[in-house]
This record gives C-alpha cells, sequence and structure tokens, in this order.
C-alpha cells in the first residue's frame, strides 16, 4: 500500500518502532496485565505489535474485540433513516448477551429498541436527540447506562483524560458512542483513517454539529509515511461495502467522540 508500512528492505526502521511504541505505552498503562479471554489486555495488544515489528508488509497495531473475539460482532447493517443510535445500542447489548451464551432470541433489534423507546420520543425519521431518553429501556436489560460526555473542546486536559476513559471502559466490552458527524465525514466510506478538515474544526466552533451513532469495538496506531496515526476502530451502519465488512477508523485526539454509553451489568432475569 503506497505510503504506508515500511520502506526499509532488511528490518523495521527503529524510528517507527520507537513511535509506535510511545503510542502503545499510553494504551497499555490502562488494561490489564493478564490474559483473559473476556478482556482485552496488554497480552493481545503485545501480541498485535509483535506482528506487525516482525512484518514489513503491516501497518498496523490493533487492540480489537472484532479481532479477538469476532463471533461478538453482530450482522452488517445499513440504516436507512436516523435510527443509528438504535443500532449501536442493539448491538452493545447483544455483545454482552453473547459474551453470556444468551439465547439470540434475546437479543433486542433496533427495531425493539425504538418501539420501546417510543415513537413519540423520536424524530419523523426516527432520530433521537436526548440519548437519557433511551436510558429507562436500555435498563431493562442492564443495571445501568450511564452517558459519559466529552468535556469543553478547548479542554485539552480534560479531552485527553476522556479518551483514555473511554480505552479503560472498551478493555472490558464494545460500547455505544456517538460521534461529531463533520461535513467531511460524508465523504469517508471506511477506506483508512477518518481525519476533519480544518474547516471541519472552524464549522465545530460556529456550528450545532449533527451526532452519528455506532459500536466501537478497538483502538490501534497504524504508521503512515513513517508517522504514527492513532485511531478508533468503530463498526459502522451504513452497509457492507463500508471499510472492511462495515468497518472504519476515526482519528483519535481529534475530540470527536461525543458520548460514551456505557453500560451495567445484565440484570438477572437475562443471565
Amino acid at each position: 500500500m503506497s505510503g504506508e508500512g515500511s520502506s526499509h528492505g532488511g528490518a523495521r526502521d527503529n524510528n517507527e518502532i520507537k513511535k509506535m511504541k510511545k503510542c502503545l505505552r499510553g494504551i497499555l498503562e490502562l488494561i490489564t496485565k493478564r490474559k483473559c479471554k473476556t478482556l482485552l489486555t496488554k497480552v493481545d495488544l503485545m501480541e498485535s505489535f509483535h506482528i506487525w515489528e516482525s512484518n514489513l508488509e503491516g501497518i498496523e497495531v490493533l487492540l480489537s474485540w472484532k479481532t479477538k473475539r469476532p463471533s461478538l460482532m453482530c450482522e452488517v447493517s445499513n440504516q436507512e433513516r436516523d435510527d443509528c443510535w438504535a443500532i449501536a445500542l442493539s448491538r452493545a447489548i447483544s455483545v454482552l448477551m453473547k459474551m453470556k451464551k444468551i439465547n439470540k432470541n434475546f437479543h433486542p433489534t433496533p427495531e425493539v429498541l425504538i418501539n420501546g423507546v417510543g415513537l413519540q420520543n423520536l424524530s419523523p425519521s426516527l432520530g433521537l436527540s436526548d440519548m437519557t431518553i433511551a436510558i429507562p429501556f436500555v435498563t431493562s436489560y442492564v443495571d445501568q447506562m450511564i452517558i459519559r460526555h466529552r468535556p469543553e473542546l478547548d479542554d485539552e486536559e480534560g479531552n485527553e483524560e476522556f479518551e483514555r476513559c473511554i480505552i479503560r471502559i472498551l478493555a472490558n466490552a464494545p460500547l455505544g458512542i456517538s460521534f461529531d458527524s463533520l461535513p467531511s465525514y460524508s465523504d469517508y466510506h471506511g477506506e483508512g483513517t477518518y481525519v476533519p478538515t480544518d474547516l471541519d474544526f472552524h464549522l465545530r466552533l460556529l456550528e450545532r454539529i449533527p451526532r452519528h451513532c455506532v459500536l466501537l469495538t478497538g483502538v490501534g496506531v497504524k504508521m503512515r509515511d513513517g508517522e504514527a496515526i492513532e485511531f478508533w476502530e468503530v463498526h459502522e451502519s451504513v452497509g457492507v461495502n463500508f471499510g472492511y465488512m462495515g468497518f472504519g477508523r476515526l482519528a483519535r485526539h481529534k475530540c470527536l467522540i461525543r458520548e460514551v454509553f456505557e453500560l451495567g451489568e445484565l440484570i438477572d432475569h437475562l443471565n
């Protein structure tokens, strides 16, 4: 792939390795050391790193539920209206149920979420403007749903801590998130990593940007032209032709993620 990976013939470039390790250090300090099937761990991340380090064709190191436990992933969806919130939440609940090996017949579909929240609370296109409205219905499946909000855009330290918090939650299970659907995102089709333009950043300060919901499944680092690009891996809801079987990447450290929907434990009668 042009411009990606290492251009050296014998061994991975030491500068690339140093840059990669520096980025990974920030992830490693947030996740558990022990090997565990039900968590994303340091063992998983370092396995991905060693594969990248020894393979000059490799372009990224990825800590991902899609990679570790692909059976947890839900089928590709192709949303036709503004029901991305229902797709993301139904996927997040279904993942928890799959972890507990609960019969698929009990997994909530997006339609179940939509009807449970109530059409009276949704826009004509099935959009949900306030995710707190979904909490009463979602908590018929889990004991709590905590919505964590991004700090103010000019709070650099607060936003970095917000990203660290997201990684800690992600290590336990994939989770629903919302992010700023900036104008240039409509031109992103899942190839490479989505990075907002300067115009996007300017418009975000002046206008109210719509929200889009997806399932967050991983975090990683890729090398491009000798530079490290940190990203989130997400499961989109716009069809199989988006990215790799419906998965894409959002750049980290750009204050893209607006909300995180942290789900608690499944309630007793579902276990």
